[in-house]
């Protein structure tokens, strides 16, 4: 009873928030902010829809938001949906769901031969209302006195309301590619792009079985998982394995810099290759780079640092209980504790690549899956305080020995197939609504 008074009193307040904006006067020649609303209802249980239209759908239409919301039916609906929305039909798109859905939606929007130009105009919302909210989470930290859960009315409110005051954030993406091999096609050889991370090993598959469990109830099913996968996983302990090939992250240098003024060139050559004839004729090449220059973020200037390392590739053998690739800017303050205590600073713009020695024994690991269901990390991701390396981009090969015991990892806490896979990081490659 008193949760529930508590959440009624939240949405009071979210309502009162959000008819402010409805209550601004626009001018004659401008229309109210168009939103494209991409739903899943079977997120969250198949609550996702009712969720929405109980704690959101009231705070956008109190604002004075042209909706349109689209229901997804089947998987890749919505990636099929953003690879052909134009720019210019929507002011926004928000995703109402889990992070299946953002996955699908950005890896269609970065899919699109215009993606640069699409997602420089058309900023992402998200709103959480599956069991996985991964990088929602990171961006709403500040606003957030407490771990969010599923059907949690406050996340659910300052996400909306984020988008209400359109404060937008750069973000980086994880570009994930199979490996090329013998005998595979182009069509073969799909990309998907991730926002948080990916990981490998027992306790994500701890994670995949718990719900086998579930008349245990919802507190115990995830513990009462830990404690029979120490008799069920063949052989024990269950390790990965996997060759890696990767670069250092580097905080900027002469050679970064070359590269990122050569990328920005062509993307400027390609906006006056793609004009009309209309602007080539009456618009000055100023006007027509105004919206694209006035975007971007002033950077320091370090084409005189010299990093004769930049670029180079290393090489690494890893056997572990579990394998985490995170992108530094959601890790946050999830960090291990041997990488709060290392001298060296951390790149902001970098994977954090962390890999967990194997189990020592069957009760060190369920006392271990214990305190990481106890912590419940804000970023979805729990990075272990093993080894770490911050790196930029780096190809994942697993290893014969690891074949046969696991045949997923988890992008985005969404399951793929397990194969060779290259893994880069784009900067700031959309935009996203945040809470500052």
């Amino acid at each position: 009873m008193k949760r529930r008074i508590e959440d009624d009193n939240l949405r009071r307040a979210f309502c009162k928030a959000a008819n402010v904006y409805g209550q601004e006067v626009l001018p004659a020649y401008r229309r109210p902010r168009h939103v494209t609303v991409l739903l899943n209802p079977a997120a969250g249980d198949n609550k996702s829809k009712t969720l929405f239209e109980k704690n959101v759908a009231p705070l956008l239409h109190l604002a004075g938001l042209d909706l349109h919301i689209v229901k997804t039916e089947f998987e890749g609906q919505a990636r099929g949906y953003m690879d052909v929305i134009e720019k210019g039909s929507t002011d926004a798109v928000v995703l109402v769901g889990g992070s299946g859905l953002v996955v699908e939606a950005v890896t269609g929007f970065l899919r699109r031969e215009d993606s640069e130009d699409v997602a420089a105009n058309i900023p992402i919302g998200i709103i959480p209302t599956g069991k996985h909210t991964t990088l929602l989470r990171a961006l709403l930290r500040p606003v957030l006195d407490r771990p969010p859960s599923l059907g949690d009315v406050k996340f659910m409110g300052e996400a909306a309301m984020a988008i209400l005051r359109g404060s937008v954030t750069k973000v980086d993406v994880l570009k994930i590619e199979r490996n090329e091999s013998e005998g595979q096609t182009t069509e073969d050889k799909k990309t998907i792009y991730a926002v948080a991370g990916l990981e490998w090993g027992m306790h994500r598959d701890v994670e995949e079985i718990h719900d086998k469990y579930w008349y245990w109830g919802k507190r115990l099913k995830r513990k009462v998982a830990y404690f029979f996968s120490t008799m069920t996983f063949q052989p024990w302990p269950k390790t990965v394995a996997a060759d890696i090939k990767y670069v250092d992250a580097c905080e900027g240098c002469s050679k970064c810099f070359v590269k990122e003024s050569d990328k920005r060139l062509s993307q400027t050559s390609a906006i006056l290759d793609n004009r009309s004839l209309f602007q080539k004729l009456f618009t000055s090449t100023a006007s027509t780079l105004k919206p694209s220059l006035t975007e971007e973020e002033e950077e320091e200037d370090r084409s005189h640092v010299v990093n004769e390392k930049c670029g180079d590739v290393k090489e690494m053998s890893v056997e572990a209980s579990q394998i985490i690739a995170v992108l530094n800017s959601v890790a946050g303050e999830q960090r291990g504790a041997s990488d709060r205590h290392n001298s060296t600073p951390t790149p902001p713009r970098s994977i954090s690549l962390y890999s967990s020695a194997p189990a020592t024994s069957r009760l060190d690991f369920i006392r271990d899956g214990w305190r990481r269901l106890k912590r419940k990390p804000l970023t979805g991701f729990d990075p272990p305080g093993g080894a770490v390396h911050h790196v930029r981009e780096f190809q994942f090969k697993p290893t014969e020995a690891s074949e046969n015991t696991t045949d997923f990892f988890d992008v985005d806490n969404e399951p793929f197939e397990m194969m060779p896979i290259s893994v880069s990081l784009l900067p700031k490659k959309i935009r996203l609504f945040s809470a500052l």
